[in-house]
């Protein structure tokens, strides 16, 4: 087991960091809902029907520029808390993670398969290290929403609460780090 360093500013910054793109990962839906609404609009004012290509291209630029940068957070920031830590094991499941994103983003059914199961990894590396519940409830929701890809819907509600448990893992992890 790894040993507890000493609350440094570099790790406190890595779990914001991890948390802020966890953060940016749970905003895509909402994200999504409020561009159809506008695209709904738009089209019952104008009549259009280029507006769809429209919507569809901003759809896919949007979520795109969100998965990648919020990708690229998440990995730099667990990443820095395995460095931290000196948990290989947890370095070594990040190293993917920003490809399995970028899968996710591009198809979605096959994305989710492998993205659940790697989180559910990270997590549980994260729940051995810290102890703290939300890592044990996300790595079972992260197993269904791998498991339940398949049938679209069901898979991606499950995601959306299992990325709400990492958040709160990590937001827990954040405070237990500065009380040290």
């Amino acid at each position: 087991m790894s040993s507890q360093p000493s609350p440094s500013s570099e790790l406190l910054n890595y779990i914001r960091m991890a948390r802020r793109g966890v953060l940016i990962m749970l905003y895509i839906i909402p994200v999504n809902i409020l561009l159809l609404l506008i695209f709904i609009t738009l089209v019952a004012l104008t009549e259009n029907p280029l507006l769809s290509l429209l919507y569809y291209l901003l759809d896919a630029i949007i979520v795109l520029f969100m998965v990648i940068y919020g990708a690229h957070l998440q990995q730099r920031g667990i990443r820095g808390i395995g460095w931290s830590y000196n948990n290989s094991t947890l370095i070594k499941d990040t190293g993917s993670l920003f490809w399995y994103w970028v899968i996710y983003a591009v198809i979605p059914l096959f994305g989710l398969i492998f993205l659940g199961f790697k989180i559910a990894d990270i997590a549980e590396d994260l729940y051995n290290m810290f102890n703290i519940k939300e890592f044990n409830t996300a790595i079972s929701r992260w197993e269904w929403s791998a498991y339940l890809a398949i049938v679209f819907g069901i898979g991606y509600i499950i995601a959306v609460f299992a990325m709400y448990n990492t958040y709160k893992g990590l937001d827990k992890a954040l405070k237990s780090v500065t009380l040290q």
